[in-house]
C-alpha cells in the first residue's frame, strides 16, 4: 500500500477494507476473515476504464467474487498514489496505522496496466479445493513486481524482470518458512500447525502464531491449530520456553478437552500429559507417572515424539534423547528403542497403547503459575535445532492421514433453492438418486414451516417431517413434495412461492437396499453407504423390550435417528457422545422437541448401538407393536463427518471446536437443558460470520432462519461467537459433515 492507500484487514473487525486516496474512496466486504488454521487466496482487481461501477474494484477470496459495499472511483480515474515512482509501495505495512500484517505469505504479485481475474491464478481442483498455478509471466509493466520470498538472504526479490525490489524491514532469513498452501510431502511442504488463537484463552500470539505468551488469565494451557490424530503415525516436534515466569510444561493436550478445564491439574489431567520443568515431573490421569531425570530451562528445546500407531511417547531436551522410565539408557540407546516401533521400555510409562492410540492428541504448553510464560514451537517449518528420527514425520497436512473420502460432496450434498415459484423447483444431485436411495431433508427458511424429509427406500413420494410429536402428521403421500428422476430432485408445488429452500441429501446404500436379519425377532430392509459409513434402515416393531434390528454399517453408528411412520410419531436420537445416563444407550435426545437429554430405558432398553445392530425397549417412540419405522445411521468418518461434545463458556469468544475438515452442516443440542436443536449450513449467507441458522425442531420458538452473528465456520472446525445457546455453560452434542477435508490443505473462508 502506498501511504494510507491499499487494502487491508481491518484490526477491530478483521474485515477487508481497501482505500483510495485517503478516506474519499472506501470500499468494504461484510466478510470477516479469522480462521489462523488455513491459507487463503486474495486477488484485488483494480480497473477504473470499466464502464460498470461496480466492476472498478473487485476482490475475489479463493477464486470467488466478494460483495462491496462503500464508494468505488469514477471511471477512468488515475490512481495518484498506486505504482507511481514517487511513492514508496509497502507490503505488510499500514502507512496511516502503523500497523503491520500478522501473518504469512507464500508470494505477492502486482501487474501494472493487465486486469486479471482469479482464474490466471488459481483453479478448484477434483475434490472441491482451491489451489495455485503458475501465475502469467508477463504483464508487469514497468512498476509491476512478482515476490516469491525463495531467498531467504533477499527476501525483498523481484523476480518478474523489473527489478523493483523491496527493502526488509524486521524480517531475517529465519522467518521464512516451509509453511505452503500446497501439499508436498516429499520435499516438506505443506500447511503446518501454529498455536491456536481460536482456543478462548487470553494468551498473546506473535511471529506467525509460533509464540504464545501464556498466561494464567483464563486458562493455564495453549494448543495448536491440528492434532496428532489416533493411530496415524509417529510425528516429531519441538517446543522452546524462552521465558518461564514461575514453571512451564510441556503437554500433550487430548482434542475433546472442555473449554470449562482451565487448568490440567487434578482429576482434569485425565485430558493431557504435562512434563513439567520445576519439579520434573510427568504427569497424566492425576497421577506422577515419572520423575525424570532431567528437567530443563529456558532457551532449552524439548523435542517431543508421539508415536500414534503403536502407542509411544518420548522426549528429549537439546537433541539429548531421555530414558522415560528415570533410568540411565544413554541417549543413543532410547533413540535406538524409538526407531524400533515394538519396544516401549524406556517410552513414557502409563502413557502408552490405547491411551494414545484411540484419541487424538494438540501438542501444547501449560503454565502452572504466575506470570507470563513465552513458548515457541517448531513442527519443521523451520529447521529444528535437534535431528528428528528417521522414522518420524512432520506434522502438517501432507502427512495427516490418507481418507476414505477425499471428496464429501459425492457423499453429502447440500444445495439452495434461491426462490421458489410455487409450481416446481429442480436441484441437481451429484449422483443418481434412482440408483442410490437418498435420505433427502429440506426447509423454507424464510417462513414458519418445518423440516421434511425423505428417502428412496420407503419411496420418494413418502414424507415426514420434524413437527413436535403431538402435531405430527405422520408419514405423508405426495409427489408435490420430493420428485425423483435420477440425478434430478424436483422440489414441487408443495412448496410455496418465494420460498427459499435449503436442501441436503445424503448417498446411502444401492436402490432396493437388502434384507438384514442380524437383529433379534425384527428383519430390517437396509441401504449402507460402507464408505461414508451411513445408511437406511426400515423396521416394523414388535413391542417386545430387547429386540433388535439390523443396520448393517458394519461399525458402531455415532448417530442413530429413528423416525416414526405414524402420526404423533417421534424422533429419538441415540448419540454416541452424550453421556447423561452413561453412555448412548442410557440416553436420548429428540430431534422434534427442544428437551434435554434423558437417561431414557424406555428407547434403548439400556443398551448401546454396537457393529452390527440397535436394540429396542418396548416404546412406541422405537418399538410399537406392529407400528413402522425409518432409521438413519451414521458413524463419524475421518474428514467426512463427525460427531461431538463440547462445553459452552457463555463468552462470545466461544469454545472451538476440532472436526478435520470444513463443515457443510452442523447440527447442534444442548444435553443439560431445555433448547432449540441449532442448525448451520455453508450456504446461508455462506461468509463469517453471517451463517444463518435454522432450528430442526418444529417446536422452536422462532422457525424462521435467524441471522445473528452466532458462528465461524473454519478449514478444521467451528468456532462459537455467541455467549449464549448454543454457548453457555452447558454441555452440547452435535453432528457435522464436511465441504471439504482439513487434510487436503483446505482455504480459509
Amino acid at each position: 500500500s502506498p501511504d494510507e492507500d491499499g487494502i487491508a484487514i481491518t484490526q477491530d473487525d478483521d474485515k477487508l477494507a481497501f482505500r483510495i486516496e485517503g478516506s474519499t474512496y472506501v470500499m468494504t466486504a461484510a466478510n470477516q476473515f479469522r480462521d489462523p488454521s488455513a491459507w487463503w487466496h486474495l486477488v484485488l482487481r483494480i480497473d477504473s476504464t470499466q464502464s460498470d461501477a461496480a466492476n472498478r474494484i473487485r476482490i475475489y477470496i479463493n477464486g470467488s467474487q466478494l460483495t462491496l459495499t462503500g464508494t468505488p472511483p469514477a471511471q477512468n480515474y488515475d490512481y495518484t498514489r498506486w505504482l507511481v515512482a514517487s511513492k514508496v509501495q509497502r507490503i505488510g505495512w499500514n502507512g496511516n496505522t502503523q500497523k503491520y500484517y500478522s501473518g504469512l505469505m507464500a508470494e505477492f504479485a502486482m501487474y501494472d496496466g493487465t486486469s486479471l481475474g482469479p482464474d490466471s491464478f488459481g483453479e478448484t481442483n477434483d475434490n472441491g479445493i482451491w489451489v495455485p498455478i503458475e501465475i502469467p509471466s508477463s504483464g508487469f509493466g514497468n512498476n509491476g513486481f512478482y515476490l516469491t520470498f525463495s531467498d531467504s538472504s533477499a527476501l525483498g526479490a523481484d523476480t518478474s524482470g523489473n527489478s523493483n525490489n523491496f527493502t526488509v524491514n524486521n524480517l531475517v532469513a529465519a522467518n521464512q518458512v516451509e509453511d505452503s498452501p500446497t501439499n508436498d510431502a516429499d520435499n516438506d511442504v505443506g500447511n503446518y500447525p501454529t498455536w491456536n488463537p481460536l482456543f478462548p484463552a487470553s494468551h498473546t500470539y506473535t511471529n506467525g502464531n509460533l509464540i504464545a505468551s501464556i498466561n494464567r488469565t483464563s486458562h493455564t494451557h495453549a494448543m495448536t491449530t491440528i492434532p496428532v490424530v489416533g493411530g496415524s503415525g509417529i510425528f516429531y516436534w519441538e517446543t522452546k520456553p524462552t521465558t518461564i515466569a514461575g514453571a512451564t510444561d510441556v503437554s500433550i493436550i487430548r482434542s475433546d478437552i472442555p473449554v470449562s478445564v482451565t487448568e490440567i491439574s487434578g482429576s482434569n489431567e485425565v485430558y493431557g500429559l504435562r512434563y513439567q520443568n520445576s519439579n520434573k515431573q510427568i504427569r497424566f490421569n492425576n497421577a506422577i507417572v515419572v520423575t525424570a531425570t532431567n528437567g530443563f530451562s529456558a532457551g532449552d528445546v524439548i523435542g517431543t515424539l508421539l508415536d500414534s500407531t503403536n502407542g509411544r511417547l518420548y522426549f528429549s531436551i537439546n537433541n539429548s534423547w531421555q530414558d522415560g522410565t528415570a533410568g540411565t539408557a544413554s541417549s543413543a540407546t532410547v533413540l535406538t528403542q524409538i526407531q524400533d516401533t515394538t519396544d516401549t521400555s524406556y517410552a513414557i510409562p502409563t502413557f502408552v497403547g490405547t491411551v494414545i492410540t484411540g484419541n487424538d492428541w494438540f501438542p501444547g504448553a501449560d503454565n502452572p503459575h504466575s506470570g507470563t510464560d513465552v513458548v515457541e514451537i517448531n513442527f519443521g517449518q523451520k529447521a529444528f535445532a535437534g535431528t528428528m528420527p528417521s522414522n518420524a514425520k512432520r506434522l502438517m497436512t501432507a502427512n495427516l492421514p490418507d481418507l476414505a473420502i477425499t471428496k464429501p460432496s459425492d457423499h453429502f450434498q447440500n444445495a439452495l433453492v434461491n426462490t421458489h415459484d410455487g409450481s416446481s423447483a429442480t436441484v441437481t444431485c451429484n449422483w443418481d438418486m434412482d440408483a442410490f436411495e437418498t435420505l433427502v431433508m429440506a426447509k423454507a427458511v424464510n417462513t414458519t414451516d418445518i423440516w421434511y424429509f425423505a428417502d428412496g427406500l420407503r419411496g420418494y413420494n413418502k414424507f415426514s417431517n420434524l413437527n413436535s410429536s403431538g402435531s405430527n402428521a405422520g408419514e405423508q403421500t405426495n409427489a408435490n413434495m420430493f420428485a425423483v428422476s435420477g440425478t434430478t430432485l424436483t422440489l414441487g408445488s408443495y412448496w410455496s412461492s418465494g420460498d427459499i429452500v435449503y436442501v441436503a441429501m445424503w448417498k446411502m446404500g444401492a436402490a432396493g437396499g437388502s434384507s438384514n436379519t442380524d437383529g433379534t425377532n425384527i428383519t430390517s430392509t437396509v441401504a449402507v453407504n460402507s464408505t461414508a459409513k451411513q445408511g437406511i434402515g426400515l423396521y416394523t416393531g414388535t413391542g417386545n423390550s430387547g429386540d433388535s434390528m439390523g443396520h448393517g454399517l458394519g461399525v458402531i453408528p455415532d448417530y442413530w435417528w429413528a423416525a416414526g411412520r405414524y402420526a404423533n410419531a417421534s424422533n429419538p436420537v441415540q448419540h454416541s457422545k452424550c453421556l447423561v445416563g452413561g453412555s448412548g444407550g442410557d440416553n436420548a435426545l429428540l430431534m422434534e422437541e427442544t428437551d434435554a437429554a434423558n437417561d431414557h430405558p424406555a428407547y434403548w432398553n439400556d443398551v448401546d448401538a454396537t457393529t452390527s445392530t440397535v436394540t429396542f425397549q418396548a416404546n412406541n417412540a422405537t418399538n410399537g407393536s406392529s407400528k413402522t419405522y425409518a432409521g438413519y445411521a451414521f458413524s463419524d468418518v475421518e474428514g467426512y463427518c463427525k460427531t461431538f461434545a463440547y462445553e459452552g463458556n457463555g463468552n462470545a469468544d466461544g469454545s472451538f471446536v476440532y472436526l478435520g475438515f470444513k463443515p457443510a452442516m452442523i447440527w447442534l443440542k444442548s444435553a443439560d437443558s431445555t433448547s432449540d436443536w441449532h442448525c448451520y449450513n455453508s450456504l446461508r449467507l455462506g461468509y463469517n460470520a453471517d451463517n444463518n441458522r435454522s432450528n430442526l425442531n418444529g417446536n422452536a420458538s422462532t422457525k424462521t432462519e435467524i441471522t445473528a452473528d452466532e458462528i465461524d465456520i473454519l478449514s478444521n472446525g467451528f468456532k462459537l461467537r455467541i455467549a449464549t445457546d448454543p454457548n453457555v455453560a452447558e454441555t452440547y452434542v452435535g453432528i457435522a459433515w464436511a465441504e471439504t477435508p482439513f487434510a487436503s490443505n483446505n482455504r480459509a473462508r
